[in-house]
């Protein structure tokens, strides 16, 4: 669960922090929203998430390098598969995800 949760982390703040200071594109043929600041806003997302559930809900604690760690891994598969998720929408040609 905590790594779902850091992982949700990064996705919101990777978007937040990209649509409000966002100005460097990632991978703009891929997915031309995404940010390189998007993208470190999520790493810090991540961060903070793993250093909150770390100190409020674990019984057993995790050291501090352990949660870097941890955090830049999920930060790292976690934008490698969004572009991927984007990669795979262009190819197929979907415009809008959800249909109500």
């Amino acid at each position: 669960m905590c790594f779902i949760a850091m992982n949700w982390s990064n996705d919101v703040f990777a978007y937040f922090v990209g649509r409000k200071i966002g100005r460097t594109p990632l991978a703009i043929t891929i997915s031309p929203k995404k940010t390189h600041e998007g993208a470190f806003g999520g790493l810090l997302g991540a961060i903070l998430c793993g250093l909150l559930l770390n100190n409020y809900f674990l019984n057993e604690k995790m050291s501090i390098p352990f949660i870097l760690i941890l955090s830049i891994l999920i930060w790292i598969f976690g934008t490698i598969g969004d572009l991927f998720e984007s990669k795979l929408k262009r190819i197929i040609q979907v415009t809008i995800a959800f249909y109500l």
